[in-house]
C-alpha cells in the first residue's frame, strides 16, 4: 500500500437525508477514480460500502461504512453515512474525523 504524506490525505463524510443517493454517489466516485471496475448498486449489494445483508434488504445504510480513492495524488477517504434518523448518532460520530462533508440532497424529492 502506497504511503501518503499528512497535506495529501482528505477525509470527506457524505451526509445527506434517507434515500437521498450517498452511497450511490460514492460507488460512481470509486468507479471514476478506477478504484473499482464498475459502479456498485446498493441494490444487488455490489456497492463498496452498501455490502450488509440487513441494509441491502432496507436498502438503506445502518452504519458508517468508508472507502477511499486515490485522485490526482491525493488519498481521498469518504465516510458513507446513514440518513435516516433511527441512526444518525452514526452520522454524528462521522462527522470527528473529518475535515470536510459532501451534502448530498435529492432534488427529486425536495419540495
Amino acid at each position: 500500500m502506497k504511503n501518503y504524506l499528512g497535506g495529501d490525505v482528505r477525509s470527506v463524510a457524505v451526509v445527506g437525508h434517507s434515500h437521498s443517493g450517498k452511497t450511490t454517489l460514492v460507488a460512481a466516485l470509486l468507479q471514476a477514480a478506477r478504484m473499482t471496475p464498475a459502479r456498485g448498486r446498493v441494490e444487488d449489494g455490489s456497492a463498496v460500502t452498501a455490502y450488509d445483508e440487513e441494509e441491502v434488504a432496507r436498502r438503506t445504510t445502518m452504519a458508517n461504512a468508508t472507502a477511499f480513492a486515490e485522485w490526482g495524488g491525493v488519498k481521498i477517504n469518504f465516510v458513507d453515512t446513514p440518513g435516516f434518523h433511527m441512526f444518525l448518532y452514526e452520522t454524528r460520530a462521522a462527522m470527528l474525523p473529518v475535515e470536510t462533508a459532501l451534502i448530498v440532497v435529492n432534488a427529486q424529492s425536495a419540495s
